[in-house]
C-alpha cells in the first residue's frame, strides 16, 4: 500500500485500475480524473505483468495487486477496498476513473442526499466526450452534447422505460446510465459489498437492478443461466430489502472521457457471447489470497474470449 493523504473529509472516493491491453488512454484519463477530484481517493491497481502504471501520488491510498486472470475484475477489486476504508469516513463514492462531475460541491451534495437516501447516483445527465483533448474550466467542458441520463434520475422523474432496463443494442443501453458514479454510506457497503460475479461487465447494472427490485431485467440483459441467476439473487434480494427503491441523484452533469468508441464495447452482445460457457460462479471462481478473482480450473477457450474482448474495445482508437 502507498499512502499519500492530503486532507480530511467525511466522504472518500474509491476506484479501480486494470489495463490488460496497456492502452495509453487509460493512464491519461486516470490523471485527468484525479486532477478534478476534490476528495481523498483510495485506488487499487491490478497488474497482470508485475508492472504498475499508477504512481504513489496518484491516490491518497494506493493498493497494488498482481493477478493472473484477465476477466472483468472491477467489483471484486472494489470489494477488496471496503475493509480498508478508514474509520473517519462515513460515506463512500465509487467512480469510474475516467469521469469528471461538473458540480464542484458534489461531495457535500452527496452527503446531504445520503441522509434521506440509501444510494445516490452522482449526476442526472452525462456526456460521452468524443476523441480529443477538452479544456475543463470549473469542471465544465466545452463539449456539452448530452448522451443520456442517470437511471436514478429517469426513475425519479417517472421517465424510465422497459427498454432502459432491457436494451437491445449498445447504443440504446447508453441512453440510460446505470453506473459511472455512485455513493452510499460506508456501513451499507460493509454489510453487502458489491455483486462481483459479473465477470464480463455490467456490475453497476446488477447493483441498480437490485436497488430497484428489477432482478429479472438483469437476468435478461446478462443472459444468465440458472447457476448465475441463483448466485445473483442470493445477493440482490437482501440488498433490495434494505435499499427498497430509496435511490437519489445529484442534479449535475457528468463528463465521461473518451477511451474508444461506445460501439466497440459490445455492451449487449458480450453477454450473449459469454453465455455459451455455461459459467457457474460458485464452482468456477475462487478468490485468490490477495482478493482478486481466479478461475478454479484453467479454461483456455474462456481465457481467450476475455482477452479478445478487451482488445476488441480498441480503447486507443482504430489503430490500437
Amino acid at each position: 500500500m502507498s499512502l499519500n493523504l492530503k486532507g480530511k473529509s467525511k466522504l472518500i472516493a474509491i476506484t479501480t485500475y486494470f489495463n490488460p491491453c496497456l492502452y495509453s488512454n487509460r493512464i491519461k484519463n486516470f490523471r485527468i480524473f484525479r486532477s478534478h477530484l476534490a476528495v481523498p481517493l483510495m485506488a487499487v491497481e491490478l497488474s497482470f505483468t508485475g508492472n504498475f502504471e499508477l504512481k504513489d501520488g496518484d491516490a491518497d491510498y494506493l493498493y497494488r495487486l498482481n493477478g493472473d486472470t484477465v476477466i472483468w475484475q472491477k467489483e471484486r477489486l472494489l470489494n477488496t477496498l471496503i475493509d480498508h476504508i478508514p474509520e473517519e469516513y462515513d460515506y463512500v463514492a465509487w467512480l469510474d476513473c475516467d469521469v469528471i462531475i461538473s458540480a464542484k460541491d458534489w461531495p457535500d451534495q452527496a452527503i446531504q442526499k445520503l441522509k434521506d437516501h440509501q444510494l445516490v447516483q452522482l449526476f442526472s445527465n452525462f456526456v460521452d466526450l468524443p476523441n480529443g483533448d477538452f479544456f475543463f474550466e470549473n469542471n465544465e467542458s466545452s463539449f456539452a452534447e448530452r448522451s443520456g441520463y442517470a437511471i436514478s434520475f429517469l426513475k425519479a422523474a417517472a421517465m424510465d422505460s422497459a427498454e432502459d432496463f432491457r436494451p437491445l443494442t449498445s447504443g440504446r443501453l447508453r441512453k440510460a446510465a446505470f453506473g459511472l458514479a455512485w455513493a452510499s454510506t460506508v456501513s451499507l457497503l460493509k454489510k453487502y459489498g458489491f455483486y462481483d460475479a459479473m465477470i464480463i461487465g455490467s456490475g453497476d447494472r446488477a447493483l441498480a437492478c437490485a436497488a430497484f427490485g428489477q432482478f429479472e431485467d438483469l437476468l435478461f440483459v446478462g443472459k444468465m443461466n440458472e447457476h448465475r441467476s441463483h448466485h445473483y439473487l442470493q445477493w440482490a434480494i437482501p440488498f433490495h430489502n434494505e435499499v427498497k427503491h430509496n435511490v437519489g441523484y445529484l442534479d449535475t452533469t457528468l463528463y465521461h472521457l473518451w477511451h474508444g468508441e461506445i460501439s466497440d464495447r459490445n455492451y449487449v452482445q458480450r453477454h450473449e457471447a459469454f453465455s455459451k460457457f455455461d459459467f457457474n460462479p460458485s464452482l468456477d471462481l475462487v478468490i485468490a489470497e490477495n482478493g482478486c478473482w481466479s478461475l478454479k480450473k484453467r479454461d483456455p477457450e474462456m481465457e481467450k474470449f476475455f482477452i479478445d474482448y478487451f482488445y476488441a474495445r480498441k480503447e486507443d482508437g482504430i489503430e490500437s
